[in-house]
C-alpha cells in the first residue's frame, strides 16, 4: 500500500465512518427528539438546499486558490461544534437552524474530497474505485456497529458517535496528499459555461434523479423497518449489506466503466432502482429486504461511479472542483431536496407505497440517460471561458 493510497483511503474512511452513523440512525434520532414524520422530511429535505449556492461558491474558491484541505478542515471542525449543539437544541426552528447550519459545512467536504482525489489518482496511477471503497467499508463497520450499540439505549448515543466521528473527519483532512498548485494563467470558467454544456447537464439531470430516488430509504428506511419489527441491529446489518455491495461493485470499477462506460453505469443505476423501489414497496419483510439491498450495488454505486467517470473523462482539470460540487450541490440540493421533502408527505400517507414514487425518479432517469447517450460520445468538453 502507496502512502498515497493510504493518506487517500483514511480520509475516505473518516467521513463515512460519521455518514454511517448519520444516514440509518439520525431521523431516528430527530423523532427521539419529539419531531414527526412531516418535520424529520422537513429538517432532512431543507438542510441540502444550502448547498445550491454556498457550495459552488466555496468550490470556486478552492479552485483558484487550491487550498482544498484548508477548505475541508475548517468545514469538518466547524461541523462537529454545530453537531455537538443539538444536545441541548429543543423546538422545530431551532432544529431547523442547526440542521441547515450542519448541512452546509458537511456538503463541501465529500465533493471537494473527490475532486482533490481525482487529480491524486491521476498523478499516481491509481484506480478511483479502489480507493474510494474505503469509504464504504467504513459506512459498514459504522452502521453495523452503530446498530448494536444503539439497541437498548437512549437516542442521546447516536450524536455522541457522530459528533465523535466529525472530530475524527477534521484529522483525516490534514492527512491528505498535497495536491498540484493552481495553474497561473488558466482561464476562469464561469459556473453558466458548465451549464450551458448540454451533455453535463443531461448527466447532472440524470444523476439528480437517480440520486433523488434514494430520498425514502434514506429518510424512512429505519423507520420503516422498525414499523415492520425489525431489530436495531439487524436494521444496521442491512445497511451495511447495502453497502457491501457497493464495495464489490468499485472493486470492479475501472473494468466496468471500461465495458459499460458513463452511460452503462447509469443505465445500470436505472434498472436496478426499479426494481428495488418497487420491491420494497410491496413487501417490507426481512427476507425481500435481504435480497434487494445487494441492488446497492446498481442504485447508488454504478450512480457514483458514472457521475465520478463522466467528470474524469470530459471535463478540463481546472474546473474540478467546481462541476464536482455544483453536481454535488444541485443533484444532492434541487433534486434531494425536493423529494425530501415530498417524502415526508408521502411516507406519512402511503408508508411503504411511498417507495412507488422513487421507482418512477429511476425510470425518468434512464430517460435523461438515454439523452445523454445521443449528445455525448465521450469525448472531452470545451467550455468557453
Amino acid at each position: 500500500m502507496s502512502p498515497t493510497y493510504a493518506r487517500l483511503s483514511l480520509f475516505y474512511a473518516a467521513q463515512f465512518l460519521v455518514f454511517g452513523v448519520m444516514v440509518p440512525f439520525w431521523p431516528a434520532y430527530l423523532g427521539a427528539k419529539g419531531l414527526g414524520p412531516a418535520e424529520i422530511g422537513l429538517l432532512m429535505g431543507a438542510g441540502p438546499w444550502v448547498r445550491i449556492i454556498a457550495v459552488p461558491t466555496i468550490a470556486r474558491a478552492a479552485d483558484r486558490s487550491g487550498r482544498y484541505r484548508t477548505v475541508m478542515a475548517a468545514s469538518a471542525a466547524g461541523a462537529m461544534l454545530v453537531a455537538a449543539l443539538f444536545a441541548v437544541a429543543e423546538g422545530l426552528p431551532t432544529l431547523f437552524a442547526l440542521s441547515l447550519v450542519l448541512n452546509l459545512l458537511l456538503a463541501s467536504l465529500i465533493p471537494l474530497g473527490d475532486a482533490a482525489a481525482l487529480q491524486v489518482v491521476a498523478r499516481a496511477g491509481l484506480a478511483y474505485g479502489r480507493v474510494r471503497l474505503w469509504g464504504s467499508l467504513s459506512f459498514i463497520g459504522a452502521a453495523a456497529a452503530a446498530g448494536a450499540i444503539v439497541e437498548g439505549r437512549t437516542a442521546g448515543v447516536i450524536l455522541v458517535l457522530v459528533v465523535a466521528g466529525l472530530g475524527l473527519s477534521a484529522v483525516s483532512v490534514g492527512a491528505l496528499p498535497a495536491l498540484p498548485s493552481p495553474e497561473r494563467g488558466r482561464p476562469r470558467v464561469a459556473i453558466g459555461a458548465l451549464l450551458r454544456s448540454p451533455p453535463y447537464l443531461l448527466s447532472l439531470l440524470a444523476a439528480m434523479l437517480l440520486n433523488a430516488s434514494h430520498a425514502v430509504y434514506y429518510a424512512f428506511g429505519t423507520i420503516h423497518w422498525q414499523r415492520a419489527g425489525l431489530a436495531e441491529g439487524v436494521i444496521g446489518l442491512l445497511w451495511a449489506e447495502g453497502v457491501i455491495a457497493e464495495v464489490l461493485l468499485f472493486l470492479a470499477g475501472a473494468a466496468l466503466a471500461r465495458r459499460l462506460g458513463v452511460v452503462g453505469l447509469f443505465a445500470l443505476a436505472g434498472v436496478s432502482g426499479l426494481v428495488r423501489w418497487v420491491a420494497l414497496a410491496l413487501d417490507s419483510s426481512l427476507a425481500t429486504a435481504l435480497v434487494v439491498q445487494a441492488l446497492h450495488a446498481g442504485t447508488f454505486g454504478a450512480m457514483h461511479l458514472a457521475t465520478m467517470e463522466f467528470m474524469a473523462r470530459a471535463l478540463p482539470r481546472h474546473v474540478a472542483a467546481t462541476a464536482q460540487t455544483l453536481h454535488s450541490a444541485l443533484a444532492a440540493g434541487i433534486g434531494f431536496g425536493l423529494t425530501m421533502l415530498a417524502c415526508g408527505w408521502l411516507y406519512g400517507r402511503f408508508a411503504g407505497g411511498a417507495y412507488l414514487a422513487m421507482a418512477g425518479l429511476s425510470a425518468l432517469g434512464l430517460g435523461a440517460t438515454a439523452l445523454l447517450a445521443r449528445c455525448w460520445r465521450g469525448e472531452r468538453i470545451v467550455l468557453a471561458a
